[in-house]
């Protein structure tokens, strides 16, 4: 039931707490009021919200003409900032939780995310943020609730994570799909990197002070550092971390053919692992 301003004489106090501040009674075309359990005030226009979700808050109950909505402050107002899809100033100091409560929360309120959570939109953009430290809730957000774009832009922050390290808990929320969908890039992206280490330098035509056996040194150089990278560096490995560990091989080499085949190889490990795909 919608709740008119005109009939709810407390529709003109707009909340002290600075949450709801995007949600003030003055907005223009407010019609609705609802109130968070902390006793927030947010003041809303029903149609507005409809037109994004049609059942919006239709089970909330209402008393005084004011739509009592089960939540904390803040975890309305990240619900109602993902239906409004518009920016507010007070929403980029949200914390992760409240972010991820608000989305595993949206079914209670015939909200449905994945229509409201898409590309170019703020709360997108937000939770896409967090994902950079924390990729693994972020992610698993993501499966669980179907947000395909969001899944694959975070999976790229959790090539860091051994999936050996994913709790089973994780795995359950991300679901079977998108759980197998990282563990297929993890092995695909330690593969390129095996690929990309397996070629040594190029060999040069002997010369005085460097002939075929110096060169094959630098051959068996190479595949001991490249071997120990294939199996340490992990799928989170940067293209910096691989070149400063195969440029320790130079300190070994008196040939100024053999050092410049040696940074053109590195050279090209690099651009090429820099452009390994690493999202699912």
């Amino acid at each position: 039931m919608v709740a008119s301003r005109s009939d709810s004489p407390q529709a003109t106090h707009s909340s002290p707490d600075p949450l709801s501040s995007c949600f003030e009674a003055t907005r223009e075309g407010v019609d609705t009021v609802l109130q968070s359990m902390n006793q927030e005030l947010y003041h809303v226009q029903a149609s507005a919200m409809r037109e994004v979700a049609k059942a919006a808050f239709s089970t909330a109950s209402e008393t005084g003409g004011i739509i009592e909505v089960p939540e904390q402050g803040d975890v309305l107002h990240n619900i109602l900032h993902a239906l409004h899809r518009s920016p507010c100033e007070r929403s980029s100091g949200v914390s992760l939780d409240s972010l991820v409560t608000a989305v595993d929360h949206m079914h209670r309120y015939g909200i449905t995310p994945r229509t409201l959570i898409l590309p170019r939109t703020s709360y997108y953009d937000l939770l896409l943020s967090h994902s950079k430290v924390n990729p693994l809730s972020v992610y698993s957000l993501a499966g669980h609730h179907e947000l395909h774009d969001l899944a694959v832009e975070s999976s790229r922050f959790l090539l860091e994570l051994s999936p050996t390290e994913i709790p089973d808990e994780a795995g359950k929320r991300m679901g079977v799909l998108y759980l197998k969908r990282i563990l297929v890039l993890h092995t695909q992206v330690i593969q390129s990197l095996k690929r990309l280490l397996m070629q040594p330098p190029e060999a040069h035509a002997p010369i005085e002070g460097c002939d075929e056996a110096i060169q094959k040194a630098l051959r068996m150089d190479w595949d001991v550092v490249a071997s120990g990278l294939a199996w340490t560096a992990g799928a989170g490995a940067s293209a910096e971390g691989l070149r400063s560990e195969l440029l320790t091989l130079e300190a070994t080499l008196n040939c100024e053919e053999c050092k410049n085949a040696l940074h053109r190889r590195v050279q090209d490990v690099s651009e090429q692992w820099a452009n390994v795909k690493r999202t699912i």
